[in-house]
């Protein structure tokens, strides 16, 4: 079944092992998917792995959660011979390459299920073969006085990559802290997701191609966003037409989420420093 702009029915599950993981979404996710272009999920990562990503995350950081004034202070970079990366800024600190178990143990077989389940709305689109990512691009948003959010975009817009089957099946991101109103969650336009599937669909000749959306990605901004606030453990799935950014975190409390990636050669085409790619389930 390839992604249209036609309604898409709930998934189709094989065997009775499959069905039994697809009970980790309800029907209202496989909605909220299918209709807005995203939706959370809880409860797929146990609170004791959670509780472990998050230590690991601050001993990366070398700061203290418990006492704001070490969060001004820049993290150690990375060793010479390492094979993780390090962007950091007053507002944001990424770190691209970390293999920590505590980490890579948030790929759970439950996420796993959840992202085999929402794959079938784009079946035929790009998706890494190996079934476990091999790092983490941990994503740590700290409060800040900032006042220019980031623009709205598509993940891979400005490639000229087929909108259909599409370039990736899905983005996914898992918060390890609570996330408050304007605390550093995602912005979210939901529908662009349908919007954008039923332009490819009906004039083929005009949207083939990722980067054809530009504009109407750039129109975007004019409109008023849907702020989406993710509590501790939470995972996002966000359809690759689904148009979001990124928010200003204006809590008094970081926002801790990561990524996976891996190095494989049939991700280079989403590279994101050195050997890193980016892991698309």
């Amino acid at each position: 079944m390839r992604c249209s702009g036609k309604a898409l029915q709930p998934p189709v599950f094989n065997n009775h092992l499959e069905l039994r993981h697809s009970m980790v979404l309800s029907p209202e996710h496989i909605e909220s998917y299918r209709e807005d272009g995203y939706t959370i999920v809880s409860n797929l990562i146990p609170e004791e792995i959670i509780d472990r990503a998050v230590a690991s995350l601050w001993t990366r950081l070398g700061m203290d959660p418990d006492k704001p004034d070490t969060w001004k202070q820049p993290p150690p970079p990375p060793p010479a011979n390492a094979t993780w990366h390090l962007n950091a800024s007053p507002a944001r600190i990424e770190h691209l390459g970390l293999t920590d178990a505590a980490l890579l143990a948030c790929c759970t077989p439950e996420y796993r299920a959840a992202t085999r389940a929402l794959a079938t709305f784009a079946p035929d689109a790009f998706c890494c073969q190996r079934e476990y990512p091999e790092a983490v691009w941990s994503m740590n948003q700290f409060p800040s006085s900032t006042t220019t959010a980031p623009p709205p975009h598509l993940d891979g817009g400005h490639r000229h990559l087929k909108i259909t089957p599409g370039p990736f099946r899905m983005i996914t991101l898992i918060y390890l802290s609570d996330v408050e109103p304007h605390g550093g969650g995602t912005m979210v336009w939901p529908g662009s997701n349908r919007k954008f599937r039923n332009l490819a669909q009906g004039q083929p000749g005009r949207y083939s191609h990722m980067d054809d959306l530009r504009p109407l990605v750039a129109d975007l901004a004019q409109e008023t966003p849907v702020e989406i606030t993710p509590q501790r453990g939470d995972v996002v799935f966000i359809d690759y037409l689904m148009v979001h950014s990124g928010s200003l975190n204006r809590s008094a409390q970081p926002r801790l989420a990561l990524r996976f990636l891996c190095s494989c050669p049939e991700c280079e085409g989403w590279n994101k420093v050195g050997k890193w790619n980016v892991w698309n389930p």
